[in-house]
């Protein structure tokens, strides 16, 4: 172990435990800082859809005195959500991170539902969890939290569609994710069978080519009955507002 540490191939975190270079910073960061990343940071490394700007989160035992956090300096725990758990989970800690199912319930609880719900369907679809288990994890919370289990959807292929599909259904819209139209493709949202969301999941969308094809592919969705709408990932998060109002206006319109 000291050859490997000297040579490189390993990093000494804390005592105990070493990290091979490459190793997700805020895993080691949350095992120096005697704890283990948790939530949608622990999802993060799982492979799940990150919500942007959520910070750090860890998890903890009840049985954590919390002294280490009252003598660390203030720097230390900038910026980090701590999940308290009620015993101390053995995998988890020999892990150093929470597993699939048990960062989901501290994301259930933790995130606001419309960021939940997304983080919650990329488990689905990109197969880190079943149905059965996120609503297992679902069904043992409060009743605010329980309410998401009918909403989520695997068929979401981004976070920002199942933001989407999470804020039209609180205004009263049903959208249908990833439905087919023949000679087109899969549109990202379907509503009432002929108004299409399209989402750039990317935050810019500079190459002409991209930007021609979308606008090819608007022309054979009018072709086929079905107005789109494009929208790009800031106006989902940051902008819903007139992603609602643009919406509501194309149905009273129609």
């Amino acid at each position: 172990m000291q050859h490997a540490v000297e040579s490189g191939h390993l990093w000494r975190v804390v005592r105990g435990w070493y990290a091979e270079p490459g190793t997700d910073p805020e895993s080691i960061r949350a095992i120096r800082l005697g704890a283990r990343l948790g939530c949608v940071s622990a999802l993060r490394v799982h492979g799940a859809w990150h919500p942007p700007e959520s910070g750090m989160h860890v998890a903890m035992p009840f049985s954590a005195d919390g002294r280490r956090m009252r003598a660390a300096r203030g720097d230390e725990w900038a910026g980090v959500t701590v999940h308290w758990r009620s015993r101390t989970d053995r995998v988890e800690w020999d892990d150093g991170i929470s597993p699939v199912l048990v960062a989901a319930e501290h994301t259930a609880q933790c995130q606001p539902p419309h960021l939940a719900i997304a983080v919650l369907d990329s488990l689905l679809h990109r197969r880190m969890a079943s149905l059965g288990g996120v609503q297992s994890v679902l069904a043992a919370m409060p009743a605010h939290v329980r309410k998401l289990a009918p909403l989520v959807d695997g068929r979401s292929e981004e976070g920002i569609e199942s933001i989407a599909r999470y804020r039209l259904h609180e205004a009263g819209i049903t959208a249908v994710p990833q439905v087919p139209v023949p000679g087109v493709g899969r549109v990202d949202l379907l509503i009432d069978g002929w108004l299409a969301i399209e989402l750039d999941g990317r935050e810019t969308h500079a190459q002409e080519r991209a930007f021609s094809a979308d606008r090819r592919r608007s022309a054979l969705l009018l072709q086929h009955g079905v107005l789109a709408l494009h929208f790009s990932y800031a106006h989902v998060l940051y902008e819903w507002p007139l992603i609602l109002a643009t919406v509501q206006a194309a149905l009273r319109q129609h």
